[in-house]
């Protein structure tokens, strides 16, 4: 036991700071390999890349206006069932039922962000049907 006390430092702790050595010491360069020949040229022409092009069709985002009255017909929707729901729930006695709703709600709003079909493959249905 009169080790433990004359010892100032706890075991494991460093008792000097660390002070790397930046010298790792010199890496040889490795000779360039010869260069190689080609033995013979190649007997077909080498491939171009198809340049890309621009084909008219339908739009892949939504114009302005179009932009404007989804967002206002949605946020007009929305605004109803919440209010709604706030109303429920602040007449009703048992607070359950309309908290339920509200997290189904949620959870069905979630849910149909992420399978909604996008703009453009409801406008290559309608052109297909011609």
């Amino acid at each position: 036991m009169p080790e433990a006390e004359e010892r100032e430092t706890l075991p494991g702790e460093p008792t000097v700071p660390y002070t790397p050595t930046f010298d790792t010491g010199g890496f040889e360069s490795q000779p360039e390999p010869p260069p190689v020949a080609l033995e013979t040229p190649p007997s077909e022409p080498i491939p171009v890349p198809a340049q890309p092009v621009v084909v008219p069709g339908s739009y892949h985002y939504l114009k302005r206006w179009t932009f404007v009255l989804v967002v206002l017909g949605v946020s007009i929707v929305a605004a109803a069932i919440g209010l709604g729901l706030y109303y429920w729930w602040y007449q009703s006695v048992d607070k359950t039922p309309p908290d339920v709703a509200r997290r189904v709600r949620g959870v069905a709003q979630g849910r149909s962000s992420l399978k909604s079909p996008s703009i453009s493959l409801i406008a290559d249905q309608g052109a297909g049907s011609r």
